[in-house]
């Protein structure tokens, strides 16, 4: 069993087995310097990207992250989570943590990594109420639902946005299709009255035989078939070919 989690201003990794060694039987190093090879980094390098901040703000949403994005289409349901700390770094005790969701940008292609995002004052973005996590001090809870496509970012309020890391957010334009899933009852009459047919429920499906109308069924098989297979194109090409050659013999054009 390997676990982590954040202290203070890193974190702390326990390996609960003294069998690591096996990893090295008749493989050599390959395997055993492959996992302390990306879990001494794993825990070094928090500091170096900036993730031993005291306020810690994640974003969950259907589809994966792309280069440290965050992207989801216009009206989905984005998770947003808080890791918050005192000047201590020790959990913090609140029932509630406010965070703010700001829209910098029209644009919904990614921005270049090394420009900065800067949005206007904290007066055009909406704050977002997160909820403590039962059971996981500091950390807190919410959902936002961005409307309008563009770039986002998540972030705390100004005085402490340099404690704070941030969510760059993309969100794009919706698919209404794939938005709503629902039946649309009033479309699908009017289609089914537009075209003769009838709208049927679950519950009229008992009823479906009795309104189809018996009758002659006519059903077309196209056969595709090869002319020069066939015999009477032979004998019709002879025909042709035979009619020639007396034509030329008899008025000596052979």
């Amino acid at each position: 069993l390997v676990s982590w989690h954040n202290a203070g201003k890193g974190k702390v990794v326990f390996v609960a087995t003294d069998n690591l060694w096996r990893l090295r039987f008749m493989r050599g190093d390959y395997y055993h310097a492959k996992f302390w090879g990306q879990a001494i980094p794993f825990l070094a390098l928090s500091r170096l990207l900036g993730e031993n901040k005291q306020i810690q703000l994640e974003a969950e949403a259907e589809r994966p992250k792309e280069g440290g994005l965050v992207k989801v289409r216009a009206g989905e349901k984005l998770l947003i989570h808080a890791d918050v700390k005192d000047e201590f770094y020790r959990p913090a005790t609140d029932p509630q943590y406010k965070v703010y969701l700001e829209r910098i940008s029209a644009e919904t292609q990614p921005a270049p990594t090394s420009a900065p995002a800067v949005g206007p004052a904290l007066g055009a973005a909406t704050a977002i109420t997160l909820t403590a996590v039962a059971g996981a001090p500091g950390l807190f809870e919410g959902f936002a639902t961005p409307e309008l496509p563009g770039r986002y970012v998540i972030r705390v309020e100004p005085g402490k946005v340099k404690l704070a890391s941030q969510v760059d957010l993309l969100v794009e334009p919706s698919d209404l299709e794939q938005r709503e899933t629902a039946m649309n009852e009033t479309l699908l009459r009017n289609m089914a009255n537009e075209s003769g047919g009838k709208f049927l429920t679950i519950g009229d499906l008992p009823a479906l035989p009795g309104m189809l109308e018996g009758g002659p069924l006519t059903v077309i098989d196209p056969k595709n078939v090869e002319l020069w297979d066939r015999w009477p194109f032979f004998v019709l090409f002879l025909l042709f070919v035979g009619a020639e050659w007396f034509l030329r013999r008899r008025f000596h054009l052979i």
